[in-house]
């Protein structure tokens, strides 16, 4: 009777800590996709923010220049916005964009999303 206690006990720590194993398992699981959908979710808002605030310069629209701008932001330590690179058909525009996440650096904390790369693709015609 003895062997089957201990046998039996020694089950129930075996599921008992297998149980644990697995609850602390799913909750690191559940936090790491939580913290990645709020990644996703704050560079969907940037991008949303990015767009609204850099629009057609309007002291190009008497010059009807049309041009692409490329850039590749990374979010640095601090929170800001670092440009890694940025191309651009006309430097009047580069130079509008630059200028524009200067502005954005100063409005905003982009903490959420630090370490991440962001690309955007600017397209300025007149309308």
């Amino acid at each position: 009777m003895s062997k089957f206690k201990n046998l039996k006990l020694k089950n129930m720590k075996t599921v008992i800590s297998k149980t644990v194993f697995a609850i602390a398992l799913v909750v690191l699981c559940v936090s790491t996709v939580s913290a990645d959908g709020l990644k996703v979710k704050a560079k969907k808002q940037l991008a949303s923010l990015v767009k609204k605030h850099i629009s057609y310069p309007e002291n190009l629209k008497i010059e009807n220049k049309s041009g692409i701008v490329l850039i590749d932001l990374f979010v640095d330590k601090s929170g800001n916005l670092v440009i890694n690179q940025i191309n651009a058909s006309d430097n009047v525009f580069k130079s509008h964009v630059e200028k524009k996440i200067e502005e954005l650096n100063e409005l905003n904390d982009y903490s959420g999303i630090i370490g991440q790369n962001l690309l955007y693709k600017f397209k300025f015609n007149v309308e």
